[in-house]
């Protein structure tokens, strides 16, 4: 068996791919009906913010649709820069990644830190959805048992 990846796992691999892998709409054909994971405005919201769909997957829509309107594509835009910020550490190694300018749990959520026994991906996400929903004031979707205070160690390194 083999675990889920982490965020920084999905970054790098949508990287590798040169075709923003992550972001594909994937359709699933059953009893003769093919339908779409995402619907076409659902996609369209992926789109525009790329880097936050990819890192937070399955945890990005719950998100967007948490933020008020009126806030939603400010808060949205600066999580993205955000998002592209630690990123853009990440690929230069550990001591830039480590010193760069953003939250602590944002760090360690994509390194799959958050979640004490990271194997699949949901509690990680889940801990980090809850800290994101707290500092932007978003509506609470609720939680998961866990801490982002419990940090265990990961073979991920930045730098990759």
């Amino acid at each position: 068996m083999s675990r889920d990846f982490a965020p920084a796992e999905r970054y790098y691999s949508n990287k590798q791919s040169g075709d923003n892998l992550w972001l594909h709409n994937i359709s699933f054909h059953y009893e003769g009906q093919t339908k779409p994971m995402y619907t076409d405005e659902e996609q369209a919201i992926r789109l525009r913010y790329p880097n936050l769909a990819v890192a937070m997957c399955s945890k990005f829509l719950p998100l967007y649709r948490s933020i008020p309107e009126p806030d939603r594509e400010k808060v949205l835009s600066e999580l993205e820069k955000r998002q592209v910020k630690l990123q853009e550490a990440f690929d230069k190694g550990a001591t830039e990644f480590y010193s760069c300018d953003v939250p602590e749990t944002m760090k360690d959520w994509f390194m799959g830190k958050l979640d004490p026994s990271f194997y699949y991906a949901e509690v990680n996400d889940q801990l980090y959805f809850d800290w994101l929903i707290k500092e932007i004031g978003g509506k609470d979707n609720g939680s998961v048992s866990g801490s982002a205070d419990d940090r265990p160690g990961n073979t991920t390194e930045p730098g990759v």
